[in-house]
This record gives C-alpha cells, structure tokens and sequence, in this order.
C-alpha cells in the first residue's frame, strides 16, 4: 500500500526494474547491450499492489533505436514477503525482453 503521507502512487507495482534500456526520445539511438541490474532484497515487505516485482531485462522504445540485447536483472530475496492484491495479482511479473507499440499501437517490432 502505499503510505499515508503519499497522495498519488502507482498501485500496478510495487517494484520496477530494467536491466537495459533504449532511449525513449524520437532520434535515432544505439540500442542497450551487456547490462546488468542485481537487486538483493533482505526482510522486505512489499504488499497491497496488484504486482509485486515487475521486471524487464530488455526494453527497447522505438523502431529508430538500436537492439537490446544480453541484459540480466539478477534478484536475491532473502525473506522477501510478498502478498498482491486484487484480481490478476502476481508476485512476481518477469520479461526477458519487450518492445513498446507506437502510441497508437500500429506498429510492434522485436526487441533485440
């Protein structure tokens, strides 16, 4: 849940992460290669959303930017609770590699 004092808060995730990146600008861009994001949760509590951890180990935005290829994201949860809340809640929510759709959706492409 979010905290009290907060007035706006994104209830999808508790946690987001990216391993690699493309830049989300319209100019042609190299893609995101060789990264690696390692999280090490110990004794955390996460609770009250609808996704617990959603994680992306490649994301490229546009047609114009390079591929993303070989990024990890590496998680260690020692004692890690997770408890989702509402209906198609998941712990957990993992993607090697995704590719965004044009804002009105027209155009998908691959990712690396």
């Amino acid at each position: 849940m979010c905290a009290p004092e907060v007035t706006q808060c994104n209830q999808f995730a508790a946690w987001w992460l990216f391993g690699g990146t493309s830049a989300p600008h319209g100019l042609a861009a190299p893609g995101a290669n060789h990264n690696l994001v390692r999280v090490h949760s110990v004794n955390d509590r996460i609770d009250g959303f609808k996704t617990g951890i959603w994680a992306v180990a490649a994301r490229r935005f546009l047609t114009t930017s390079g591929p993303v290829s070989d990024n990890r994201i590496e998680l260690e949860l020692q004692g890690t609770r997770i408890q989702t809340a509402g209906e198609g809640a998941a712990d957990l929510d993992l993607l090697g590699a995704l590719s965004a759709a044009d804002e009105d959706g027209s155009q998908e492409f691959f990712a690396g």
